[in-house]
């Protein structure tokens, strides 16, 4: 059947709007990301993160047409959204963000953050069906769980010099059209809070110092990430034994022919010595494992060691 093209043209002018931008602090849509060398990552590699492709794009587009259609239904209910994304700061943790508006607290007659999500039919009906929608959201996807964090750091932020003690979250279903939304009181998190704040630390810390936080060695999480490929995140046990039995053979070749040079290379003794290192460390547990080419890698609670088998 005939078509005038315009998928491929509604994708190619979304990928040409697909883009990176160099990210100067810590976002407060990012900072509840459970992955704190994520985190480093988005500050120190930017440029690393592969761009959006086409369908990404879309559905980032999607979501701000929903904040569009939002609005308009909620003027429309009688409830004004002002202060479209202005800046929110905590500078001595270098957190910024912007918060999508304030909305007038019904409950104290002040105006207080909010913060818009569109969702699916299925994820719709969790969020606007939960008990308890915080703890709801930290047990949730890796997106979800950087929800609670934005909104609680906005209120917590008391900008302006203005103390925010209620947030509120706007949910859209994207299919059905509904809206429902869900007051937060901050008092009951100001712990988190706090450990938000903590954490932004440690990545400043590390983005000072250029050093990287601990993998988190959750393969299901690791997935998929947009830093995969830098990261270099930690496989299952038999794919991290098997990447060991495929490497370190050629790797202990080099090392000892290396060492028997009249006058050995140690700049090059020292890289191949990072690579064999991270290759051990990625290692499961105790285990020993026999390598081609005669040598043996055995791997302790404490310390791992390698030599030729006799």
């Amino acid at each position: 059947m005939k078509t005038l093209g315009i998928a491929e043209a509604v994708r190619e002018e979304a990928l040409q709007r697909a883009s990176r931008f160099p990210v100067r602090s810590n976002w407060a849509s990012q900072i509840g990301d459970p992955c704190e060398r994520f985190l480093v990552y988005m500050r120190t590699s930017w440029q690393e993160r592969p761009a959006p492709d086409a369908r990404l794009q879309m559905i980032f587009d999607m979501g701000k047409d929903s904040e569009i259609i939002v609005r308009k239904r909620l003027q429309a209910a009688g409830f004004e959204v002002i202060r479209d994304q202005e800046y929110v700061d905590l500078p001595a943790h270098q957190i910024s963000g912007k918060i999508d508006g304030m909305i007038r607290d019904e409950f104290s007659g002040k105006n207080m953050p909010v913060e818009i999500k569109s969702a699916s039919g299925y994820n719709f009906d969790k969020l606007a069906g939960a008990d308890n929608l915080i703890e709801m959201m930290l047990g949730g996807a890796r997106y979800m769980q950087r929800y609670p964090a934005q909104l609680l750091l906005y209120m917590y932020s008391k900008s302006n010099g203005q103390e925010w003690k209620n947030g509120v979250w706007v949910f859209f279903n994207k299919i059905t059209g509904e809206i429902a939304d869900r007051v937060v009181e901050l008092e009951p998190w100001t712990d988190y809070c706090e450990s938000l704040l903590k954490k932004a630390d440690r990545i400043n810390e590390h983005v000072k110092l250029g050093t990287l936080p601990e993998r988190v060695n959750d393969w299901e999480l690791c997935s998929g990430c947009d830093f995969e490929a830098i990261c270099n995140p930690p496989k299952t046990e038999s794919e991290r034994v098997a990447i060991a039995e495929s490497e370190m053979g050629d790797l202990l070749n080099e090392r000892r022919d290396l060492k028997a040079e009249i006058k050995p290379t140690e700049g090059k003794i020292k890289k191949l010595d990072t690579r064999i290192k991270a290759i051990m460390a990625e290692l499961p547990g105790q285990v020993e494992i026999v390598i081609a080419d005669g040598w043996i890698c055995k791997k302790g609670k404490t310390r791992w060691i390698y030599g030729e088998v006799e």
